[in-house]
């Protein structure tokens, strides 16, 4: 139940999008393809380097991972579908966004994330 309400609040955070912290957001398509790659790997690095250091469990790891990979081809299918409805892959993609902000919100909210190209502001934009 608390991983819920915590859950829905990072949610609401996140909804807010990049102004709220200042960063450009990413316009196109093409760009947001762009960021929604690079954070699949920022994360699956991250929650590696955070096993490495104890600050999370393998089995976390193993989930965010599962997650990441999961949005990795939310991403592909959205590059497919943007082919022939560019409203359907914008949708698909927005929903690989956010479940790729949902877990970069959780790693970097573990206390030996701070200085992670993941976690400071415009490390990884758009996410």
């Amino acid at each position: 139940m608390i991983y819920a309400r915590v859950a829905f609040a990072l949610v609401v955070l996140l909804l807010s999008g990049c102004t709220y912290l200042g960063l450009a957001a990413p316009q196109t398509f093409n760009e947001k393809v762009v960021v929604a790659a690079k954070a699949v790997t920022a994360i699956n690095d991250e929650a590696a380097k955070l096993v490495a250091v104890g600050a999370i469990t393998p089995a976390d790891a193993d989930n965010l991972g599962a997650q990441a990979d999961l949005a990795a081809e939310t991403i592909h299918l959205a590059v497919t579908l943007h082919l022939t409805s560019p409203a359907a892959g914008e949708a698909r993609l927005d929903m690989a966004l956010l479940t790729l902000r949902l877990g970069k919100a959780y790693l970097c909210a573990q206390p030996r994330s701070t200085g992670s190209p993941l976690c400071i502001e415009g490390g990884i934009n758009g996410t």
